[in-house]
């Protein structure tokens, strides 16, 4: 019974370390092209978030791919086939999330575009500009996961 434990422990031990070392790796990589384009301030915060959820992205997918082999050599089918629809549809989910991240910039970035101009109802109007991009991203976050709303 040990040694049939002690083989997949080492593979999932050994997942842990490789997809830590590569998330070490690929946040130093990522705050290094940041630094090398020089991007503006308004661009920069959505790139480096960006780049930090590509990065914990490959770093688990790594962990998965790992934790599927010992599960199928413990043979384990069921769940290795859980992970492996994990790792099948991940992508939509990173995505979805980007997509909504971009979304609270895009509004952030009329919001703080619009400081410059005073008018009577300019609170009211961002408030519902705010509404609208915020629904639109989450809406086409929805879709690229699966989820289609129909008005």
């Amino acid at each position: 019974m040990k040694d049939i434990l002690i083989y997949p422990a080492l593979i999932i031990a050994s997942g842990i370390i490789v997809s830590t070392i590569l998330l070490i790796f690929l946040t130093y990589f990522s705050k290094k092209i940041t630094r090398f384009f020089g991007f503006y301030p308004e661009s920069r915060g959505i790139i480096i978030i960006s780049l930090k959820i590509v990065s914990w992205f490959l770093g688990i997918m790594t962990f998965f791919l790992f934790l599927r082999l010992a599960l199928k050599m413990l043979g384990l089918e069921f769940t290795k086939n859980i992970i492996e629809n994990i790792i099948i549809a991940s992508p939509k989910y990173i995505l979805a999330v980007i997509l909504i991240c971009l979304g609270q910039y895009v509004s952030r970035v009329i919001r703080e575009r619009a400081k410059e101009y005073t008018f009577e109802a300019k609170e009211r109007m961002l408030l519902i500009l705010d509404l609208i991009i915020h629904m639109t991203f989450i809406f086409t976050a929805f879709y690229v996961v699966g989820i289609e709303i129909v008005f």
